[in-house]
């Protein structure tokens, strides 16, 4: 016990460093497992604004394909035409303004619910072949604005939305990149400067 004791008094200094070293450490690990439950719960919520918006595309796609390819006056379609418009509501609150996606949903939605209309509405049948004709029309001009603008403008708008190009960790490693090219060319430079004949 002795010879325990003489050898703590020996290493004082270190044991004294060791126990002030302790609680920072301590507090470092601490702040580290904060900093990556921040981060875990940041890219959760990504995730989850990710799967909404791709819920509204892929909702309005099965739309579009359920409009050109479906009986329209089925439960489902029905169902579809529900989703869809729930879907179009949730957009204006999980897109920027500026992208016009929202308007783009709500001008599909109003030239969908013509062709709707203009499909399965008796009435129209019992009228002259003039109206019918005019109705035909109508809704091919519908269904091209469908299939020509769109969709692909849709698919367009959204892709900045549903791409992981920008993603944290991409945008963290280009950054450490451009700092290891623009670390290594100045030590290139000092290199030459260095080699250089006076």
């Amino acid at each position: 016990m002795q010879d325990f004791l003489s050898a703590l008094t020996k290493y004082k200094p270190l044991t004294d460093l060791l126990i002030a070293l302790t609680p920072v450490t301590v507090a470092a690990i601490v702040a580290f497992i904060g900093w990556l439950q921040w981060k875990t719960s940041d890219d959760k919520f990504r995730f989850d604004l990710y799967q909404r918006r791709l819920n509204v595309y892929m909702t309005a796609v099965k739309f579009y394909i359920g409009l050109i390819g479906s009986r329209l006056d089925s439960q489902g379609f029905d169902d579809k035409k529900k989703e869809f418009h729930q879907a179009k509501l949730e957009s204006q609150f999980l897109f920027d303004t500026s992208s016009g996606i929202y308007l783009l949903l709500e001008e599909l939605q109003y030239r969908s619910m013509q062709i709707i209309f203009g499909k399965t509405d008796p009435f129209i049948r019992q009228l002259g072949p003039m109206i019918i004709t005019e109705q035909l029309e109508e809704l091919s001009k519908n269904l091209e604005w469908m299939n020509k603008e769109a969709m692909p403008s849709l698919a367009r708008k959204m892709s900045p939305y549903l791409s992981f190009r920008d993603s944290w960790f991409s945008r963290f490693r280009q950054r450490n990149d451009r700092k290891y090219a623009e670390q290594l060319a100045s030590e290139m430079n000092a290199m030459i400067n260095r080699l250089k004949v006076p």
